[in-house]
């Protein structure tokens, strides 16, 4: 697989790759976002709308019900759709994968041919584990691209910001990663947060209560507290 920087618009892929960007980053490897389907064996859920507070902010804010009287607001994880194929080496998998926050879910295609779904999924109940035991920074890989054949990997970063955490997205270069850099350690290289870029312009970013991703381990760990 190659992913090179040149086959996104010029200016736009200058502000995916410095966070910077002021819309979602809906380019999936150059392909059209799609909503996730009910899959076979997935309960129905439905949406609920209210305003919650989130540090000095209040924002109106989806809430996700399974059906079994349990609310989630924050969910990562992978959806029952196939696996696609997508990249130029086709015999590489990808599996769909769904975030969510508040009221804005985004999806995106997790790379397999070094991380299989149950990595993913380690590192992510990690890394959401060291944000709420106060790690001030942390960053949610949602595909690792062998850097041997792509020039980038797709991340959220986290900031935590008291009992709320900022989140935004990134194609985080390999190029701006040390030599021999460990996978498992990727968010010691996410710079601090920004909320302006270079132009002023805001930084689009998503907030989410830390109670609500800590509702969201207990889900998924029930022995988590």
């Amino acid at each position: 697989m190659a992913v090179h920087i040149s086959a996104y618009p010029t200016r736009l892929c200058q502000e995916i790759v410095n966070g910077s960007t002021n819309k979602p980053l809906r380019y999936r490897l150059g392909l059209m976002e799609h909503a996730p389907a009910v899959g076979k064996g997935e309960r129905p859920f439905r949406h609920f709308r209210f305003p919650e507070r989130c540090g000095d902010r209040i924002a109106t804010t989806d809430i996700v019900s399974t059906g079994s009287g349990h609310r989630n607001m924050f969910f990562i994880g992978f959806t029952s759709e196939p696996l696609e194929y997508p990249f130029d080496d086709t015999s590489i998998p990808a599996a769909p994968g769904r975030l969510e926050l508040g009221k804005s879910t985004e999806d995106f295609l997790a790379n397999l041919s070094l991380w299989r779904k149950p990595d993913y999924e380690s590192h992510w109940t990690h890394e959401l584990r060291s944000l709420l035991e106060g790690k001030s920074k942390i960053a949610l890989v949602v595909s690792y691209n062998d850097p041997r054949a792509s020039s980038n990997m797709e991340i959220w970063r986290a900031y935590r910001d008291g009992e709320c955490a900022h989140f935004q997205n990134q194609l985080l270069s390999y190029s701006d990663l040390p030599r021999g850099f460990e996978i498992l350690n990727v968010s010691q290289h996410i710079k601090e947060r920004q909320v302006e870029n270079s132009e002023g312009n805001r930084v689009s970013e998503w907030n989410v209560a830390i109670k609500d991703i800590e509702l969201f381990l207990q889900t998924l760990h029930p022995s988590f507290s």
